[in-house]
């Protein structure tokens, strides 16, 4: 794989190779990180030059493409951790995005604003973006009805008519990869090995009133025995 040439992390240093080695590789190989289970597969990554690296697997991984889409490949920057530490890193994060990291108060809100050396140019649109911590959903709501906020996201099926409602405020939807499922184990010798029980235990959940009623409609029905 070959990285774009030219990216450089917010505070200022190039992206390379390295930093894709070190942010795979911690990874891959700390079973005490999260996103461990779905980069185990990656034995080890070769730096070729300042912008080519290779990816070495244990075995054939079909789904290595998907992995690297995951939260864990995020690229971290290399130097910049080894310098100052991770601690360090982690309240002083730097990336390569169009926005950078200004404020971070706990429990209320993170904000970030453009980054002036973004490789593909300055974003013009905002000059501040605020992400805002509001766990209570009624709470939520009404900071999007009153102004508060301009984007809410995971707005309670039971509101949605009062945010379509209201003047200036709307209900957007697509389909996610959210995915809300009953896993039952099919191993021979359990009750559940057998089919029909499954068939039953799928009949007896009323999904089409839980997508319609209680989901208003959004969701989408796939049903897999």
């Amino acid at each position: 794989m070959k990285l774009k040439e030219g990216v450089t992390f917010h505070n200022g240093d190039p992206l390379t190779s390295e930093d894709v080695k070190y942010t795979l590789e911690r990874v891959a190989k700390d079973d005490t990180l999260r996103e461990y289970p779905n980069y185990k597969q990656i034995k080890e990554v070769q730096v070729v030059d300042e912008l080519t690296f290779k990816i070495v697997t244990h075995a054939p991984e079909p789904s290595l493409l998907h992995r690297l889409s995951r939260l864990g490949s995020g690229i971290l920057p290399k130097n910049y951790i080894e310098e100052n530490g991770f601690d360090y890193f982690l309240s002083n994060p730097v990336g390569t995005g169009p926005y950078q990291f200004k404020e971070w108060v706990r429990d209320d809100r993170i904000t970030l604003v453009p980054f002036e050396n973004y490789f593909e140019g300055k974003v013009e649109e905002w000059d501040e973006v605020v992400f805002r911590v509001i766990p209570e959903n009624s709470t939520r709501v009404s900071e999007l009805l009153t102004g508060g906020v301009d984007i809410a996201v995971n707005i309670p099926p039971a509101d949605w008519d009062r945010v379509n409602s209201n003047e200036g405020t709307s209900i957007v939807q697509e389909i996610s990869n959210r995915v809300i499922m009953l896993i039952v184990r099919s191993t021979e010798g359990l009750p559940t090995a057998d089919v029909r029980v499954r068939q039953a235990l799928d009949y007896a959940i009323d999904d089409g009133t839980l997508a319609n009623v209680v989901l208003k409609g959004g969701a989408v029905l796939q049903l897999q025995w």
